[in-house]
C-alpha cells in the first residue's frame, strides 16, 4: 500500500508527462476563442474595450463570450436580495 505522499508524487509525475499534450489541445481552443472574441470586437462590440478588461489585464480571467453581464446599467438598479448582520452587509443587485 502507498502511502499518501507516495501517492500524490505519483499523480503529480503523471501530470508532467501528459500536460505538454494536454497545453497545446488547450492552446487550440484559447486561440480559437480569442480569434471570436477580436472578431466580435470589430464588428458589433466596438466600446466595450472601455469597461471590459479580458485579455488587457492579468487578474482579469480571459473568456469569449463573456460570462457576466457586461457594460452600464440601462434604468434604476433594483435590490433582489439583501442580508447583513453587525459586520457586513451583502446586497443582490
Amino acid at each position: 500500500m502507498h502511502s499518501f505522499k507516495t501517492q500524490r508524487l505519483e499523480v503529480i509525475k503523471n501530470i508532467q508527462e501528459v500536460w505538454p499534450n494536454f497545453k497545446v489541445k488547450i492552446d487550440k481552443f484559447k486561440q480559437a476563442d480569442k480569434d471570436k472574441m477580436e472578431n466580435d470586437l470589430k464588428n458589433g462590440f466596438k466600446d466595450i474595450r472601455k469597461t471590459w478588461l479580458a485579455g488587457e489585464h492579468p487578474d482579469v480571467k480571459e473568456h469569449w463570450p463573456p460570462r457576466v453581464i457586461i457594460g452600464k446599467q440601462v434604468g434604476e438598479a433594483k435590490e433582489l436580495m439583501k442580508k447583513e448582520d453587525d459586520n457586513l452587509e451583502v446586497r443582490l443587485m
